[in-house]
């Protein structure tokens, strides 16, 4: 994919961003490419992510339950 499409002007135009393909096609790394790509702008938030201790160093945070996301605004939540 093209490194001019992947900006932070064109991410932030999609409400929804959904990510398919095979195994080993690399769909985590294209997934944390958007991420890097959008937390200079919005919040990162993963749900129920498994090793959430890893996320402090990338300064994204961790929500355990749906309730948290009511009061969310102009952010970004990977489930």
């Amino acid at each position: 994919m093209p490194n001019e499409i992947i900006t932070n002007e064109n991410l932030s135009k999609a409400k929804v961003i959904a990510i398919f393909g095979d195994t080993g096609s690399g769909k985590t790394g294209l997934a944390y490419t958007l991420l890097e790509e959008l937390k200079e702008t919005k919040k990162i938030f993963f749900f129920r992510h498994p090793k959430c201790y890893l996320l402090e160093n990338f300064e994204y945070n961790n929500i355990d339950n749906l309730e948290c996301m009511e009061e969310m605004q102009d952010c970004v939540v990977f489930i």
